[in-house]
């Protein structure tokens, strides 16, 4: 006996491939199986000479299939053509066997009963069951009821079987065409959807708009559906999101989530497809205002990927409780539109956004250089940092620039933004770094941190603080903008320290001019310190600029004024230096030079290279009343000079200006 599996293989219930043969071949072909059996049966089951009629008959029918060869392809795929057709077959196969004088009542309701079921059928393998059973059960009855010889018994036993296959293919033909029509119609639906939900979703730019018109949707098809939208932020790790909770009339704030809590999203976003569970028990979600953790459970879980154009934007997960167990196929193609409409949606609210921010973020540059360049004042290169900062944040983040103090290494914030300095301090009694002191930021709702540093000519000045109150990973574009932004404002604050230092030199000589007192400038290079930052890093060579500038202020008086002047010079005003009998009282300054040469010599003296290092410094002291002319910028120029012949001279000397132009080397 032949098993169900041998006629599954031989007969498959999908063959739309014979369907996309010709049409016009298909039906000439089976129409001359008909033409034969007819004749057949006109031509052997008559003694004597056939009819006039049944020849006349059958000349006919050989004809007309003949003349089908000449009929246009096309007009084979209207129904107006092929079903008249079938008609006449019908007639005239009923017209044979009432000329053949061999059917029976019995052999007409088989015939007609064949022609039903292959009607009936709804696929190819019906068909050709249909087709063998038909003259096996047939046969079966007519030898119960004739002789075994009589031959008219053999003519009829084809005649189902031709019929069974003719019948049979305009039946399947008829079925095939309607599902395509039926998948082009649901296509048309779907793409119908499509527009509909896109047209909807694209109305607005901003996510929370497009995750209530997508809740909107959605409850239209699935009313009693708990509705979540897992947001896959650009800058986050692979394996967390943004959770959003849009079951509810208002959409509360995201939180960050972690994807293993939430193992049936995870699976759906890696393989790109829906995924269905039954009794999902998933990662516990606070609700906004909640005091306690709540956990999701429903009786049955879906999750669908939110794709477009291969990126992935995140899943959406729909929870249902007993009432609904599984999705009917128009739900579930409906979720797929729906997710595939709001990816569309997302993909075109993300490049907004970043074309937006992108133009704020060049704007915000412009105007911050325009700003901080209009004014050397700190304070107020600080605040217009600030100021310039404040739109590109979130609602009501923190902002705060800290700088280092040169006197004690310590960070010290200097601006802030949406918090009182009392607050701050009040926080940060140290006022160290801003992650060291989580109980202040949580007192204040601030929950995410970015810290940028403030870094010009290689000098670190202090850092930039934002910090959010709601829970977001800054993305790698945001950071990469801060990182210019703070490269701009530090150049903007060192200029401004920088005139803070001259302006105090320009007091100091205005001090001098005033009281008729001596005035001179120490300008200190660290000899071959390249080769620290190189060989050893920049952190050790930060470290060796705070050892020397500690020995440099222990060489000095506490009223001499000592600064940094670039990347590894140093600048030391001394006023009212003198050297008693000194006729041009200069004798006090080239001494402080020496002491300063000295002490770091020693200091570093005996160490490897590169950290065996030396100081080369140059001296201008400014002589009362001879050398009352001598401004501020005129010292920084001669002292620059004889800082150079310091270092042309072979390094780790003191050169002193004098006016004949001569100069010593203690």
């Amino acid at each position: 006996m032949v098993s169900s599996q041998t006629l599954s293989f031989l007969f498959p219930a999908e063959v739309s491939g014979i369907f996309d043969a010709p049409k016009k071949a298909m039906i000439i072909r089976l129409r001359w199986p008909v033409v034969i059996i007819c004749s057949y049966l006109l031509l052997f089951s008559t003694e004597g000479w056939l009819d006039p009629v049944a020849a006349y008959a059958l000349l006919f029918y050989m004809l007309s299939n003949t003349a089908l060869y000449l009929v246009d392809e096309e007009l084979f795929s209207s129904a107006y053509f092929y079903t008249p057709l079938v008609i006449f077959d019908t007639l005239f196969i009923a017209a044979t066997m009432a000329l053949s004088r061999q059917a029976t009542t019995e052999f007409y309701l088989g015939y007609f009963l064949t022609i039903i079921l292959c009607s009936l059928c709804r696929d190819f393998r019906g068909l050709i069951i249909i087709a063998l059973l038909a003259p096996l059960v047939h046969g079966y009855l007519l030898f119960k009821s004739a002789e075994v010889y009589d031959p008219s018994t053999y003519l009829r036993l084809p005649l189902p079987f031709v019929m069974a296959i003719f019948y049979g293919y305009f039946a399947q033909l008829e079925n095939f065409e309607r599902s395509l029509k039926e998948k082009a119609e649901q296509e048309a639906r779907n793409m119908a959807m499509v527009h509909s939900l896109s047209q909807a979703l694209t109305r607005s730019l901003d996510t929370r708009q497009i995750l209530q018109t997508l809740r909107e949707k959605i409850h239209q098809v699935l009313p009693a559906a708990k509705l979540y939208v897992f947001v896959v932020d650009e800058g986050s790790r692979a394996s967390h999101a943004l959770l959003f909770d849009i079951g509810k009339e208002e959409t509360s704030a995201p939180r960050a989530v972690s994807l293993q809590d939430f193992s049936i999203v995870a699976e759906s976003l890696a393989s790109g497809e829906p995924v269905f569970s039954r009794s999902a028990q998933l990662a516990s979600v606070v609700s906004e205002g909640q005091g306690a953790a709540g956990g999701l459970s429903f009786a049955a879980a879906m999750a669908i990927p939110i794709a477009f154009r291969g990126e992935s934007y995140g899943a959406i997960l729909l929870g249902f409780d007993e009432t609904q167990l599984s999705l009917s196929p128009r739900e579930n193609e409906y979720g797929k539109i729906a997710a595939f409409a709001t990816a569309i949606a997302l993909s075109q609210s993300k490049r907004e956004e970043q074309i937006q921010r992108h133009v704020r973020g060049i704007t915000a540059l412009h105007e911050i250089n325009l700003a901080t360049t209009s004014t050397l004042d700190l304070p107020a290169v600080l605040e217009i940092l600030v100021q310039k900062i404040e739109p590109l944040l979130p609602r009501a983040a923190v902002t705060a620039v800290r700088m280092i103090n040169r006197e004690t290494g310590r960070l010290e914030a200097a601006a802030f933004r949406n918090m009182t300095r009392g607050e701050w301090t009040k926080g940060i009694p140290e006022g160290g770094r801003g992650t060291r002191y989580p109980e202040c930021f949580r007192k204040h709702g601030l929950v995410s941190y970015l810290g940028v540093p403030l870094v010009a000519k290689g000098e670190v000045l202090g850092d930039i603080c934002i910090f959010t109150r709601e829970e977001r990973p800054f993305t790698n574009g945001e950071v990469k903008f801060f990182s210019t932004l703070a490269g701009q404002a530090a150049i903007a604050i060192h200029n401004a320290q920088l005139f803070e230092d001259i302006k105090q030199q320009a007091v100091e000589l205005e001090r001098a001019n005033r009281y008729g007192l001596s005035l001179s400038l120490l300008m200190i290079d660290i000899d071959n310190f390249k080769l620290v930052n190189d060989m050893l890093g920049h952190p050790q060579g930060d470290a060796v600029l705070k050892i020397i500038a500690k020995l440099i202020k222990k060489a000095v008086r506490a009223i001499d004024l000592v600064g940094r002047y670039g990347g590894e010079e140093f600048f030391v005003m001394l006023p009212e230096t003198g050297g008693g009998d000194d006729p041009l009282n200069t004798a006090g300054a080239p001494m402080v030079a020496e002491r300063i040469r000295k002490t770091v010599d020693d200091e570093f003296r005996g160490l490897q290279k590169p950290l065996n290092l030396t100081v080369s410094v140059g001296v201008v002291c400014r002589r009362f009343p001879e050398d009352r002319a001598m401004d501020h910028r005129e010292l920084i120029r001669l002292v620059d000079v004889e800082l150079y012949r310091a270092k042309t001279a072979g390094k780790n000397r003191v050169c002193v200006f004098r006016p004949e132009g001569a100069t010593s080397a203690p």
